[in-house]
């Protein structure tokens, strides 16, 4: 998922519903062929891709990328929230500079208010994340204060919040749970493949024959084992949520009065809820991390409401984030492919 972006569009983007029902569908599997795509739709091949462009150069669509799963390939994923003092634009510039080059970082946040980033990292071991720590703080010395969570467990992820288009007369299936088989060690050839796709997951096959320099039988096989064995989650597109109008906050919350019935209460509240785009169990400062779409910040505040009014038995407190900007955001960190 891309978080942010910075452009302005001062014209209102007008899509109709088969804009809208590409889109739906595009999110559940960007690599889903044109002709079952337009099956599906009701339009002809060329009508889809007709469309699809126009998305691209009206700038809703932005890209492509790879989900993977970081434990699948015996990664954690840590978040880590940095408060600066004081502030300085300089010194700014030049942290993000290591932000964006460092591999171990598959994601820097910018916000507004108490922290001032938000940064996840992948790492094996805690050792290897508390050596991040180190390199961090050499690199960052105005780092006042810092906090960090671990990812436990992800309770919802997508491309396109039901919030969105809320009129949207279709409900495309979910993927059904499959049943992962046992993969050994990836080798070489499945990280070449990996790379290759993490930044184009809708990438053709010859292309990916062409890059990888092999057979289009073994990167069929191989993505398809990739797939079924839970390493590649799924192929998303990267939508400019600003382009339609909405922003993107995170909250975070810490818990109590915790039970086995409540927390499935939580779950399926945060699943269904049309405006949470992805919400995630954590362990550390905070219990839960949420990403919430909305239109404006009364839009935001009525959902952050209605999560309090729900499960005000269980929450504890929570500290709400204003998004500023975007610099890095991958699914695969150069660190995962290195040899």
């Amino acid at each position: 998922m891309r978080v942010l972006t910075q452009e302005t569009f001062p014209n209102k983007l007008k899509l109709d519903a088969k804009d809208k029902q590409i889109l739906a569908y595009l999110a559940l599997d960007v690599r889903i062929p044109y002709t079952t795509l337009a099956k599906k739709v009701l339009l002809s091949p060329d009508a889809v891709r007709y469309r699809i462009d126009r998305l691209k150069q009206e700038q809703v669509l932005i890209g492509t990328r790879t989900l993977v799963s970081l434990g699948a390939l015996g990664f954690s994923s840590y978040h880590l929230f940095l408060s600066l003092h004081p502030p300085n634009l300089k010194k700014e510039a030049d942290y993000i500079r290591f932000f964006e080059t460092d591999s171990r970082v598959n994601a820097a946040l910018q916000y507004m208010g108490k922290w001032d980033f938000e940064l996840a990292v992948v790492s094996k071991t805690p050792k290897d994340l508390d050596s991040f720590r180190v390199d961090l703080s050499q690199r960052c010395p105005t780092i006042q204060e810092e906090r960090i969570i671990l990812l436990l467990e992800t309770l919802k992820s997508t491309a396109l919040p039901e919030r969105i288009f809320p009129d949207l007369r279709m409900n495309p299936a979910s993927e059904k749970i499959k049943k992962k088989i046992k993969m050994s060690k990836l080798d070489e050839k499945d990280h070449h493949i990996l790379s290759v796709l993490a930044e184009e997951a809708d990438m053709k096959v010859e292309k990916i024959v062409e890059k990888t320099k092999l057979s289009r039988d073994i990167v069929s096989y191989r993505m398809k084992r990739l797939v079924e064995s839970g390493v590649i989650v799924g192929f998303r597109p990267i939508i400019n949520y600003t382009r339609l109008g909405f922003s993107i906050y995170a909250v975070l919350f810490k818990l109590q009065v915790r039970s086995v019935e409540r927390e499935r209460s939580l779950r399926t509240f945060l699943q269904e809820s049309p405006a949470v785009l992805w919400a995630v169990r954590t362990l550390g400062e905070w219990d839960l991390l949420i990403y919430i779409i909305g239109k404006d910040t009364e839009d935001f505040y009525r959902t952050i409401v209605e999560i309090r009014e729900g499960f005000a038995d269980m929450i504890k407190n929570y500290e709400a984030l204003i998004a500023y900007r975007e610099y890095k955001y991958t699914y695969l960190p150069e660190i995962i492919t290195q040899r």
